[in-house]
């Protein structure tokens, strides 16, 4: 979604939930509750807040797990199959795909550049538009501006 027309301070709402979860994911990434409950504040308006923010907890999460995954990749040389269960998905097959829909490139792909080689690039407006409702979103905190986050986890 769009950041137009959204107040700051709603989306560092949103970036500082962000980094609440990625304190709190800590061999697993947090449920809404816990989420919630660590930043002292019901679910129903953390879901609030986060919409007016143009963001979701699911979204969110997926970013955590995106950010996690390239500095894995760029920085290290586990293997992915170690990575991908580490993020929680139950085989690499499942994170490899959501990984290329994140960059349009596979984790392999990935590390050999050492971060998304120019035919990974953020997908098309219309593509991206045909896919809003399954809540694709750019993911503000890639300062290189190339990711596209999904909701679905695997």
């Amino acid at each position: 979604m769009s950041d137009e027309g959204v107040p700051n301070e709603t989306r560092d709402f949103a970036e500082s939930i962000r980094q609440a979860i990625e304190t709190l994911s800590c061999g697993e990434y947090p449920s809404i509750r816990m989420t919630a409950a660590f930043v002292g504040m019901s679910v129903r308006t953390l879901q609030r807040r986060l919409a007016q923010a143009g963001a979701s907890h699911h979204m969110l999460v997926a970013q955590a797990r995106f950010a996690t995954a390239a500095a894995v990749l760029e920085q290290t040389d586990a293997k992915i199959l170690d990575l991908a269960l580490h993020l929680g998905y139950s085989d690499h097959a499942n994170f490899t795909r959501a990984f290329r829909r994140w960059t349009g490139c596979a984790p392999r792909e990935y590390r050999l550049k050492k971060g998304p080689p120019p035919a990974c690039r953020e997908p098309s407006r219309r593509r991206e538009a045909g896919r809003r409702t399954g809540g694709v979103s750019p993911c503000p905190s890639d300062q290189r501006g190339l990711v596209a986050i999904s909701d679905s986890a695997e």
